[in-house]
């Protein structure tokens, strides 16, 4: 337990390092460009280089910060919602599992409604029946195919022809 602490530590430790390294390297560069093409020292060429880092990174905030807000907000107004889906989405794969004979193969609901290929009228699918989908389905019709537990709407997965 404790070597596991140690070692948890010491990645941190060496992640900030490796960071400092590259940022020091970054702002060393910038000062020795300034350097060169001013007639200032190297002191004040690398306080200018970190004044130039720092107006950089905050003209970048100002112009994308309210984006960035708004994705933010949107996701944490999205994410409980999407947890609880989640979470039905399981228990209900869980509770049907459980609900299988034990010599069955069949895996209801392994399938999700958008990775279920939509299957022309004119080819037949994996039991040899013709599914309900054409090819010139609209998304808002929904078809089902004997080998999904539920009805997918047709042109959600990849097109047929």
């Amino acid at each position: 337990m404790l070597a596991g602490v140690v070692v948890a530590l010491a990645y941190q430790v060496l992640l900030l390092a490796f960071a400092a390294a590259l940022l020091a390297t970054l702002l060393r560069s910038i000062g020795d460009f300034i350097d060169q093409h001013t007639r200032l020292g190297a002191g004040a060429a690398f306080g200018c280089a970190i004044i130039a880092v720092l107006a950089l990174l905050g003209t970048g905030g100002y112009i994308f910060g309210a984006q960035v807000s708004a994705q933010i907000n949107a996701l944490a107004d999205e994410l409980p919602g999407a947890a609880a889906a989640l979470r039905a989405e399981l228990q209900g794969q869980a509770t049907s599992a459980t609900s299988r004979s034990p010599g069955s193969t069949s895996r209801p609901g392994w399938w999700s409604s958008s990775s279920v290929p939509c299957i022309s009228a004119r080819s037949p699918n994996s039991t040899g029946a013709a599914s309900c989908c054409s090819s010139r389905a609209s998304t808002s019709r929904a078809c089902a195919t004997p080998s999904t537990p539920r009805p997918t709407p047709c042109g959600a997965g990849s097109s047929a022809s």
